[in-house]
């Protein structure tokens, strides 16, 4: 059965099972499963494993591991320092809530800039039409209003 969470929320879960300063060693799938009461299955969970690592939160070690008396090599996961990091920065959850209030901001400036852009436009075009008529004006005075 697998928890009603969100993509985030599943990262930041697995990622707070570690400990950088963890003295026994890394973790592995199984080992993880039974730290969650088996709520992630084994697909989700080495997707999980496989996108941490691949953003540089977790390393991975293979180690052979004795079995019920049988060696085999077992994939341990270690938490680096960049993956501590970003727990103390509050995880996947934050760093998306910072990505989108940063996508909002960028919004709202694009949004300014064409604002301005059309008020210069039109500002632009007022003043080449005030000086068209000033102009008309002049030449208006010159040529038709002086004296004969």
């Amino acid at each position: 059965m697998e928890i009603n969470l969100t993509s985030f929320e599943k990262l930041d879960t697995i990622l707070k099972l570690f400990d950088f300063s963890n003295e026994r060693g890394g973790l592995h799938i199984a080992g993880l499963m039974d730290s969650l009461g088996h709520n992630f299955n084994y697909k989700l969970m080495e997707s999980i494993l496989f996108k941490l690592e691949n953003d540089g939160f977790l390393r991975s070690i293979n180690q052979d591991t004795n079995l019920n008396g049988f060696m085999a090599e077992v994939k341990y996961y270690f938490l680096t320092i960049e993956g501590e990091v970003l727990q103390n920065q509050g995880g996947y959850v934050q760093l998306e809530k910072e990505r989108l209030m940063q996508l909002n901001y960028l919004e709202e400036d694009n949004k300014r800039k064409k604002r301005n852009d059309r008020r210069l436009i039109c500002a632009t075009w007022a003043a080449g039409l005030a000086g068209f008529f000033l102009l008309a004006w002049d030449m208006y005075k010159t040529f038709c209003l002086r004296e004969h």
